[in-house]
């Protein structure tokens, strides 16, 4: 049975459907996958962002590979690029997809390519964006950004804009209509860790602008989480070693970020999603 817009039940039985939507039913639900083994992991896991607890198994990957990028609509959830060492040195421009609400194996975005492995990602409730990564060609760190609908699996990936310095590294989160990309490395003009800050308008097309700068320039920040107001990092490498700060910002504003709280300890490398209320990393 499939439930659709605003659905209620009064009953004094002992069992209460539960309300809301059919496609509302994985909300709250986190995945994670693949992962930095040897040989890389294909294993996709989920956990409730409400509870606490281990991860459940839901299902693979097409591909077997560590540092793939995540981004979802509410039923939805994508994986984009990655990188193996096994057996050769090898980065990933593929796209598969999950249905969150269910478990099973990833399946082919329809043979789409992201564009770059090792991008940024974020997404409203219909688009995808991958922004900045590894592509083929020299320089091999990109500045473009390209998105996707989610929805649709038939719709070839096309480009949106540039962001303001070509990287990677880097981490992203998103609003229903803000895009936020922050930190990374560039090697153009020089060896650079940044603190930069850029935002998109996700309905449109065009190139990010500056927001502001984090508190500190960072490395290795993969990680990024948001509600429809804030928007959160949390650690990687700076300077001085790996960071334990979080770093927030309000998405619908412009500015630097402001501290958080901190990690328990300095790390790099991190995923992290959320439900609106919850941040994990």
């Amino acid at each position: 049975t499939e439930f659709r817009g605003v659905t209620t039940f009064d009953t004094q039985g002992y069992f209460v459907p539960p309300s809301g939507t059919t496609e509302q039913r994985g909300r709250g639900r986190i995945l994670i996958a693949g992962g930095n083994e040897t040989p890389p992991s294909n294993v996709i896991s989920y956990v409730n962002a409400s509870t606490s607890g281990n991860a459940v198994d839901f299902g693979d990957l097409v591909t077997a590979r560590r540092r793939a990028r995540g981004l979802s609509s509410s039923t939805r959830g994508v994986f984009t690029g990655g990188f193996t060492t096994t057996p050769t040195a090898t980065y990933f421009d593929i796209i598969d997809f999950v249905t969150i609400s269910t478990t099973g194996n990833a399946v082919d975005f329809d043979g789409n390519t992201s564009g770059a492995a090792s991008c940024i990602n974020c997404a409203s409730s219909t688009r995808g964006i991958m922004a900045g990564g590894l592509v083929p060609s020299s320089p091999n760190i990109t500045a473009g950004i390209n998105f996707l609908t989610i929805a649709s699996t038939g719709q070839n990936v096309s480009s949106f804009g540039n962001l303001t310095v070509a990287r990677r590294n880097a981490a992203g989160f998103a609003s229903p209509t803000r895009g936020i990309f922050a930190a990374g490395f560039t090697p153009v003009p020089a060896s650079t860790v940044l603190n930069t800050i850029d935002y998109i308008n996700i309905a449109s097309t065009g190139n990010a602008v500056d927001f502001g700068d984090l508190i500190e320039p960072l490395e290795k920040l993969r990680n990024g989480l948001s509600n429809n107001t804030r928007g959160i990092f949390g650690g990687g490498g700076a300077p001085g070693g790996n960071s334990n700060i979080i770093n927030y910002v309000t998405i619908s504003t412009l500015g630097d970020a402001l501290d958080f709280g901190d990690l328990l300890r300095g790390k790099t490398d991190m995923a992290a999603a959320s439900s609106p209320v919850r941040g994990l990393f």
